[in-house]
């Protein structure tokens, strides 16, 4: 793991300077900050899975299902009105997602969501760590820091934002396929997951940004959603608090093959 400070400081409740992590499994920026509970807003999940191509398309449409179960979930929990815009196989191009990024309407309040899963790739020009993300269907791509920027600009209380692709040098035409069982939570104490829920989505504002590979790295199709998953059913099932500086840690624990 390695850890570098962003110079500028986000203050909040218990200021503390965002962190840039470079993990084994993932890169992720957080900027969170801390707050009162939230009034109730709207919970916003752009989902998006490249689910044509014939090497990783059936594990794809896995982790759309089991992300886009764990939203729901999360609506459940937090009281959040859900509201989804969902692009899927034929639907996934260029054009489709720069006009849903565009197009959302965010309120001060709101939760935004993002997911991409598909192929990915970067080329040496590359200035960010971010890769592009391509789209099989019409063989055209779009930088995930653009999607990053898309949807920061519209300031929501708590913007989250994952991909899972590769983010090596040359176009991937075909990632390896693993294919883990469903990431499904054991609810033992509702009232307790229904608090960390709400801690994770009501009483938290900032940001999120995430993928699966550092520059360089294949990812290995549906291996960090459900590493994602798995470790989020463990953070709300705490009788501590969660954090999401602990699940992402946990992630990327199980996440390394």
């Amino acid at each position: 793991k390695k850890y570098s400070e962003q110079q500028k400081m986000i203050k909040r409740q218990h200021t503390f300077s965002g962190l840039f992590m470079l993990i084994l499994a993932g890169l992720i920026l957080m900027a969170p900050v801390a707050s009162q509970a939230a009034e109730s807003g709207n919970l916003i999940a752009i989902l998006s899975a490249d689910t044509t191509e014939v090497g990783v398309g059936k594990q794809v449409a896995r982790d759309y299902a089991n992300i886009r179960q764990e939203i729901q979930r999360i609506a459940e929990y937090t009281n959040l009105n859900l509201k989804e815009v969902n692009l899927v196989g034929q639907a996934v191009t260029r054009a489709n997602m720069l006009k849903a990024l565009k197009g959302v309407q965010v309120k001060p309040n709101d939760v935004v969501i993002f997911f991409h899963t598909g192929h990915g790739f970067r080329d040496k020009q590359k200035q960010t760590d971010w890769p592009y993300l391509y789209f099989s269907v019409n063989k055209s791509y779009l930088d995930y820091q653009e999607v990053i920027d898309l949807l920061a600009v519209k300031n929501p209380r708590l913007l989250v934002t994952m991909v899972s692709s590769c983010n090596n040098e040359l176009a991937a035409n075909f990632s390896p396929v693993i294919y883990p069982q469903q990431a499904n939570a054991t609810v033992v104490d509702r009232q307790q997951v229904t608090k960390n829920y709400q801690a994770l989505f009501l009483q938290t504002s900032g940001q999120v940004f995430i993928t699966s590979s550092k520059p360089g790295e294949y990812s290995y199709t549906g291996v960090y959603p459900f590493a994602f998953l798995k470790s989020m059913n463990q953070e709300v099932t705490l009788q501590s608090m969660p954090s999401w500086d602990h699940l992402l840690e946990a992630t990327s624990a199980q996440s390394v093959l």
